[in-house]
């Protein structure tokens, strides 16, 4: 039976610093700077930011009257002047687990500063279709049949890998048969991706994507990304707000 299922999202990577490096570095310009910051992600980030400026104390730049010391207050005048290119220094990674790929026939548009590693078809065999369930089959009560017609496409697969005696064949004509076979499965077969992107993308992603007019198993997912970050970069995400309809909005949008 088609397996009902929903979107989960989990957060697996960001940055390793390597203090040894950022430290040669520091002896390298004659400087004795430290930062309180909670975690290194916000370390890298404010390294970044202070690289550009010479800003690792006054005596560095002579320009310079007064530096910020607390890496949440740098941070988050960073944020409110919209200066987001440092923000970019800082790739997440996050596996996104039983959406559909009508989901990803879209995300995969956002190019800019993110990169996508997907399930393939081409390999893995389809014995059961995993689908999500849009909330407007629900509505007009069309989701019994919605179950219907994905169960009997998942029974072609298992239909068609006896006809074509699939567990009998070497690896390289599975390859073959399994990519011919994935042409009659549906767009709304689920899958999983990996998704990694820099923290400016994902603040603009998260705003367009969970908008009320974007596509519902978008939103979703979405939705989760913008809790996982505000949870984890509270200074980064600490300007965008939620409404009672789901959409992420910024205070600081042009970052």
């Amino acid at each position: 039976m088609a397996k009902v299922v929903n979107a989960e999202v989990y957060f697996v990577a960001s940055p390793f610093v390597d203090d040894d490096g950022i430290a040669d570095y520091l002896r390298s310009i004659g400087a004795e700077w430290q930062s309180n910051a909670a975690s290194g992600d916000d370390f890298l980030m404010e390294v970044a930011g202070r690289v550009c400026y010479k800003s690792f104390g006054t005596e560095l730049n002579k320009n310079l009257t007064r530096v910020r010391d607390d890496n949440a207050e740098y941070l988050g005048n960073i944020i409110k002047s919209g200066h987001g290119r440092i923000l970019e220094h800082i790739n997440c990674s996050f596996i996104i687990h039983n959406v559909s790929r009508v989901f990803t026939h879209e995300f995969i548009t956002h190019k800019v500063g993110t990169t996508q590693s997907q399930e393939s078809l081409r390999f893995v065999r389809l014995d059961e279709l995993r689908v999500y369930v849009p909330d407007v089959m629900k509505k007009y009560n069309m989701d019994e049949y919605f179950l219907r017609k994905m169960q009997e496409l998942e029974e072609w697969q298992r239909e068609m890998s006896l006809m074509f005696k699939l567990d009998e064949k070497s690896f390289e004509e599975k390859k073959i048969i399994t990519s011919a076979m994935r042409r009659l499965a549906p767009m709304g077969l689920c899958t999983t991706v990996m998704w990694t992107a820099n923290l400016r993308a994902i603040r603009h992603i998260l705003e367009q994507r969970t908008n009320r007019h974007a596509e519902e198993e978008i939103r979703k997912v979405m939705d989760q990304v913008g809790s996982i970050m505000q949870e984890r970069f509270q200074v980064v995400f600490e300007d965008f707000s939620r409404n009672d309809i789901g959409e992420w909005k910024a205070k600081y949008a042009k970052v």
